[in-house]
């Protein structure tokens, strides 16, 4: 899947983000390619047999420690869609008839965008583990897995959404990540909201997706208090 989704995406891969003054940049992404070695073998990351790969020492260094997820861990070769994917382990990603580089603050958008499958979708929080062999292929893009780090989460689209627009609501009326986390929200907004907000809080924080929706969810400095608050409410269902 990845190396037919390389071969469709332009190149070199555009990437989205910002510089370290906070201003919008666009990256070009050049993936490293290895040699290849004509050989029948079982991938070591996927486990699928192949006439034709990359042997693992080029692909991985000493410092690997991932054996007990990969599939064929006694394997000495990995295929080329699986050498191409060792590239993605310093951004956030999905996955389908393209690569799409996907910065932290955008994900979430992208995801609940998402119609095209299958699709691999992976965020990672150090960006120093590879996820796509630990990933689960959707082919729902309505009720569908996540990558967190090494975490495989499935998210309901809807519900994500109501997520993603009851944290963000939240963090527009001054309310902080640490609070959500803690499960704790004002008076004075539970005041203006009602006790609802506070029971789908502590009913969300059961949910695996909600953590997700946590790792993305961003304020909207347009919304304005009045706003937040009546999105709150209908979310609520007050």
């Amino acid at each position: 899947m990845i190396l037919e989704a390389y071969n469709n995406t332009p190149k070199p891969i555009s990437y989205a983000t910002v510089d370290a003054d906070g201003n919008d940049i666009v990256k070009e992404i050049e993936f490293k390619t290895f040699k290849k070695i004509i050989k029948k073998f079982d991938c070591f990351f996927c486990g699928k047999s192949f006439d034709e790969g990359v042997a693992i020492k080029e692909a991985i260094s000493d410092r690997f420690t991932d054996y007990a997820f990969v599939s064929s861990p006694d394997s000495q070769f990995c295929c080329e869609s699986c050498s191409l994917a060792l590239n993605l382990i310093r951004f956030n990603y999905i996955v389908d008839s393209r690569i799409r580089l996907i910065r932290q603050k955008k994900f979430a958008e992208a995801i609940l965008n998402q119609t095209e499958i299958p699709f691999l979708a992976c965020i990672s929080t150090s960006f120093k583990k590879h996820l796509f062999y630990k990933a689960t292929v959707n082919y729902d893009s309505n009720n569908f897995y996540v990558n967190l780090e090494n975490e495989t989460i499935l998210c309901n689209k809807e519900i994500f959404k109501n997520d993603i627009d009851f944290i963000s609501n939240l963090l527009n009326l001054g309310l902080s990540l640490k609070s959500l986390y803690n499960s704790y929200i004002s008076n004075d907004i539970v005041s203006a909201i009602g006790v609802k907000i506070y029971d789908y809080l502590v009913e969300a924080l059961n949910r695996r997706s909600f953590q997700v929706a946590l790792y993305l969810a961003q304020r909207d400095e347009k919304i304005q208090k009045e706003e937040a608050i009546e999105c709150l409410k209908a979310i609520c269902k007050i």
